[in-house]
């Protein structure tokens, strides 16, 4: 009988896991392509799996912003602060229809995508500017 009943709870557990997870599509929007492009800046974005991290190495404050992934996925971003250090799950960056990135990890069902384009999407001199960041390592690794 206690084989029985372990049975059937792993059994829901791992039922539980399969059921889709409630994705937070708050700030889900259209990638700008009308937004002005600035200079491409001296800060590198690095990938480590899921994880897409950057250090603000320039002497520029970053105030409420969007990064944005191969000009499709974006993420909030709150502030950056010259040497702050920003880390995110690349699932849980989203473009316009609520599709999340692909970013892989152990249970992943799809091929991860590779990160080949950053942009903070922020207010610059001139209003409202798309600014590119340097991708250093961004291939996905299956």
């Amino acid at each position: 009988m206690k084989i029985l009943g372990v049975s059937v709870v792993v059994v829901a557990m791992l039922m539980g896991g399969c059921t889709a997870s409630k994705r937070d599509t708050a700030n889900v929007r259209v990638y700008p392509q009308s937004t002005p492009r600035g200079a491409t800046v001296d800060i590198q974005v690095f990938r480590e799996g899921r994880t897409l991290s950057a250090t603000n190495t320039t002497t520029r404050v970053f105030g409420e912003s969007m990064l944005w992934v191969n000009k499709r996925f974006g993420h909030p971003l709150s502030g950056w602060k010259p040497g702050e250090t920003v880390s995110f799950d690349l699932n849980t960056f989203y473009d316009e229809f609520g599709e999340q990135f692909r970013g892989g990890g152990f249970f992943a069902r799809e091929t991860p995508e590779d990160v080949v384009l950053v942009q903070v999407e922020t207010d610059g001199a001139a209003g409202r500017e798309m600014v590119g960041l340097v991708v250093v390592g961004g291939k996905a690794r299956p």
